[in-house]
């Protein structure tokens, strides 16, 4: 199966004039492409889109493949963060200790009631370690079964928790990585902050930090990378490249 590469490049400290003023050498851009061809071609890598910063040259750009059938991949493309979009959140829960809304070793059933197969004696912080032994709702086949039955949904947290099957462990007693953990972490910063998980790391995260061209999938229009089959959930982070 072909695999998408998501490849994302933040450039700090490049200002306008320095990338309007420098370019690189036609032969060493040449050669960047063709490096970035080859590692697709060797991987099976349907589409990708990169950036280098050279300090003293300037930025090259490069794509490879297409995103769909027709729709090749342009550097102006938004590509889907998919779980990088877990960094972001871990993030915005740190900043809400600092602000004392939570602690890290709150138990999630100050929020989190009456959900089968989810112990309330979990901690925030077991959540986000992957320590919390809560099953991933991804590994449930019935999910798959619900996602190729209309592949444009979006899907709203509370919908998928009908899709956790019983613990893997005691909290705290292993460790296991489960997509469960971060969407109820999303749904304990909601109650926090009184808004919509993508909205709070909006106002309290990507827009302090200057992050402009990274939002949530509902704020972009075309150009959007194919998400395939992929789960759209409401929270999901996009962002344009290069950054």
């Amino acid at each position: 199966m072909k695999r998408t590469l998501f490849l994302l490049t933040t450039i700090c400290a490049l200002s306008a004039s320095l990338c309007l003023r420098a370019q690189l050498p036609a032969a060493y851009a040449a050669r960047l492409q063709s490096t970035l061809d080859s590692l697709c071609r060797r991987h099976h890598i349907k589409g990708a889109s990169a950036a280098v910063y050279v300090p003293g040259s300037g930025v090259w750009t490069g794509v490879h493949g297409e995103s769909h059938t027709g729709m090749p991949i342009s550097s102006g493309m938004a590509f889907p963060l998919n779980s990088n979009t877990k960094t972001y959140l871990a993030a915005q829960m740190l900043r809400l200790q600092e602000q004392g809304a939570l602690q890290l070793s709150d138990t999630i059933g100050k929020w989190i009631r009456n959900v089968p197969n989810v112990n309330g004696q979990v901690t925030i912080r077991q959540l986000l370690n992957h320590t919390s032994g809560i099953f991933s709702y991804t590994n449930n086949p019935d999910l798959s079964d619900s996602l190729e039955s209309d592949l444009s949904r979006v899907w709203q947290p509370q919908e998928l928790l009908r899709f956790i099957n019983r613990p893997v462990f005691a909290p705290g007693g292993g460790w296991d990585y489960s997509n469960t953990n971060y969407l109820l972490a999303g749904m304990i910063a909601s109650q926090v902050t009184g808004m919509p998980v993508e909205q709070a790391i909006r106002t309290k995260l990507l827009a302090p930090a200057g992050l402009s061209k990274t939002s949530e999938l509902s704020a972009w229009s075309s150009p959007l990378i194919s998400c395939g089959a992929a789960l759209r959930l409401r929270g999901s982070v996009a962002t344009r490249v290069p950054l």
